[in-house]
């Protein structure tokens, strides 16, 4: 399932995205020797073309603000190419790929590992189980630092577009409902649960959205479309 999505994904987007991104809402791709992203891509994207994860457990902000991202502690583990990496590929060279991985591209195309010093993926986990942590050593790093002058700011103007859209009225008052770690708590409870029986069974994590009990059928807010274009 997941497979044939992100292939979907990249198929469409030919002639229509220089770069494509598989990258979880809770991931941040930090580049440490360009100004931004899309001008490291762009220097690079002859000799790059993939990068390495790695996972992150930071504590629980009270509220919506940027700020608490400035210093967080980072598992001190990288993983290797294929197993929690995520890709940034050329739609127009790629025939197949997987979340983690390019499968097979354009003959004379080349499908790179970017090095941990030149960028990471952050992984912001709220809900962390210790089996998934491949060490107990960890690193404070403020790498995030940058980032949060204009995510306050993006925030900020992304809450007064919310209060235009009359598709999410349970987001227009002052106070909103505060269950998302029992949500992610259930979330992963099931994605566990169907990880044990995967030798059995081929399941997809989206049959863990009709178990989750913490949020009502009717207080879904979902995307209209399954990608977004930056």
């Amino acid at each position: 399932m997941v497979a044939t999505s992100i292939n979907d994904c990249i198929l469409r987007s030919r002639k229509e995205a220089e770069y494509v991104i598989s990258s979880d809402l809770d991931e941040v791709i930090v580049v440490y020797e360009a100004s931004s992203l899309s001008h490291f891509l762009h220097n690079l994207q002859k000799k790059y073309e993939s990068f390495q994860n790695h996972w992150a457990n930071i504590s629980n902000p009270n509220e919506i603000d940027f700020s608490n991202f400035a210093n967080i502690l980072l598992e001190n583990y990288t993983w290797p190419k294929g197993s929690r990496s995520k890709i940034i590929v050329r739609p127009e060279y790629v025939y197949s790929a997987h979340v983690h991985d390019v499968l097979s591209v354009d003959r004379g195309k080349l499908i790179t590992t970017v090095s941990p010093k030149t960028a990471r993926v952050f992984h912001l986990r709220r809900i962390m189980q210790d089996k998934l942590l491949s060490s107990k050593s960890v690193m404070k790093t403020n790498a995030l630092a940058r980032f949060v002058n204009p995510c306050n700011k993006s925030w900020k103007n992304r809450l007064q577009t919310i209060q235009q859209l009359p598709d999410v009225k349970i987001l227009h008052g002052n106070t909103w409902p505060q269950r998302g770690v029992q949500v992610m708590k259930e979330l992963e409870n099931c994605r566990v649960q169907l990880q044990s029986v995967q030798n059995c069974s081929c399941n997809s994590i989206y049959l863990c959205s009709s178990k989750i009990t913490s949020v009502d059928t009717d207080e879904w807010v979902l995307g209209k479309q399954a990608w977004t274009t930056l």
